[in-house]
């Protein structure tokens, strides 16, 4: 596992096969989506709550999403991480009719490992498995793994 390579997750109850396909996937409970982000305040903020969109940032969102601007009601949540040099760099976004939780880099900049663990804990506030592809989940292990690797490339550097 890359951090670099993840740049499109999910949260969701079961993986996706060619037989899941067929079937639906159990939903997740919005309250518990809403409390998880919640928890994480201050790492994040409800679009809803802080942005006023101008033209220019319509234009923008339709270019990036592929799909005009449309202004979302809260049971549509989307929360985007705080501003860093002025963009923000992901959004997290409830699907309720997919019964997924979407994660996606929307700006330049990559994936951190604190960024990661707190998209862990909230596919386990949600009773869910964070994934980075069809079938393949992010483990606290693994997590945990990468975590040291970065640390010990630290190390390497300061020598």
């Amino acid at each position: 596992m890359s951090l670099k390579g993840l740049t499109q997750l999910e949260v969701r109850k079961d993986k996706i096969s060619r037989l899941s396909l067929k079937k639906e996937l159990p939903p997740i409970d919005y309250d518990k989506f809403v409390a998880a982000i919640e928890k994480h305040m201050p790492f994040f903020v409800w679009r809803e709550d802080v942005e006023i969109w101008g033209e220019e940032q319509k234009e923008a969102f339709s270019r990036v999403m592929g799909r005009p601007y449309v202004e979302e009601k809260k049971n549509q949540a989307r929360c985007i991480l705080v501003k860093n040099k002025g963009y923000y760099r992901f959004s997290v976004t409830y699907i309720e009719e997919r019964s997924k939780i979407s994660i996606t880099n929307t700006a330049q900049g990559g994936m951190t490992i604190g960024l990661l663990e707190t998209l862990y804990d909230i596919a386990e506030m949600c009773e869910c498995r964070l994934y980075n592809s069809d079938t393949r989940f992010i483990t606290k292990e693994r997590i945990e793994k990468e975590k040291l690797l970065l640390l010990e490339k630290k190390a390497m550097r300061m020598k």
